[in-house]
């Protein structure tokens, strides 16, 4: 097989993929991005906002809009710590 149609052939696999996985998290009100978060506040319970951001390589505005989205979902609650200055999360 040529190089050109492997690379072809790797790219057309690849939109299947991401087409098949968006459909099955769309069944369960996600997106994309959300389930590696989930994973993160699964492993890090209690997880502030900003070890989440530093966890994630994601900034605090996209953070805070995707945990938004899991909050209203009823995948995360917010719980005010009073130990820590602020909210964590947990599943």
């Amino acid at each position: 097989m040529e190089e050109h149609q492997l690379s072809r052939s790797f790219r057309k696999l690849t939109r299947l993929h991401r087409g098949i996985v968006t459909n099955y998290l769309e069944s369960y009100g996600l997106y994309p991005g959300q389930p590696r978060l989930l994973f993160i506040i699964d492993e890090n319970a209690g997880i502030t906002l900003s070890k989440f951001v530093q966890l994630s390589d994601q900034t605090k505005e996209a953070v805070s809009v995707s945990i938004r989205r899991l909050e209203e979902k009823g995948y995360v609650e917010r719980v005010r710590n009073p130990l820590v200055k602020g909210n964590v999360f947990s599943i």
